[in-house]
């Protein structure tokens, strides 16, 4: 599905944040931040990735993620997500409740999202004993930087989109 390619130690404009972090949802929401800001630099650094939001080009908001606290990260396709729900990573999530909150919201926004987003990038995190997600968008165009990115980066890391287990988990 998606070709091997050279490591990078980041990617820059390829995913655009949709979901689960708290204080990105409260700054869309208060209008602190521009939802054309939305594009994140996922920068791999030695003890995690780093998500750089740019509010302006003097004003970044950084969100560190420690690779202790890297669970897992799949790339799925919308329509996949959709039409299965349960066996999807993403899907599997709406229905424990481990994004959002309510259901509706979420399959709302998912169907919301267009004929532009066919994936979704999920990055499943753990801090304080406490799992989270965090979901992109991705475009067909940029798919295949962003699988070549998290696998160079992150494959012992890699969710297999029908699949329930991790492949961290299975070691």
């Amino acid at each position: 599905m998606f070709e091997a390619g050279k490591k990078s130690n980041q990617i820059v404009n390829r995913v655009k944040y949709y979901a689960g972090i708290p204080e990105i949802d409260k700054m869309l929401n208060s209008g602190t931040l521009n939802p054309a800001y939305t594009s994140p630099a996922i920068i791999v650094r030695p003890k995690g990735i780093f998500l750089q939001f740019m509010n302006s080009m003097t004003n970044p908001f950084c969100v560190p993620i420690l690779t202790q606290e890297f669970k897992s990260w799949c790339l799925e396709r919308t329509d996949e997500i959709r039409e299965n729900k349960t066996n999807s990573v993403i899907g599997s999530a709406l229905l424990g409740g481990l994004i959002l909150g309510p259901l509706g919201a979420i399959t709302g926004g998912l169907i919301a999202l267009g004929d532009k987003t066919e994936y979704l990038l999920s990055i499943t995190c753990s801090s304080q004993n406490k799992d989270f997600m965090i979901i992109f968008t991705v475009t067909t165009n940029s798919a295949n930087s962003v699988f070549d990115f998290f696998n160079k980066n992150y494959p012992d890391f890699r969710h297999e989109p029908n699949s329930r287990e991790s492949k961290s988990e299975d070691q």
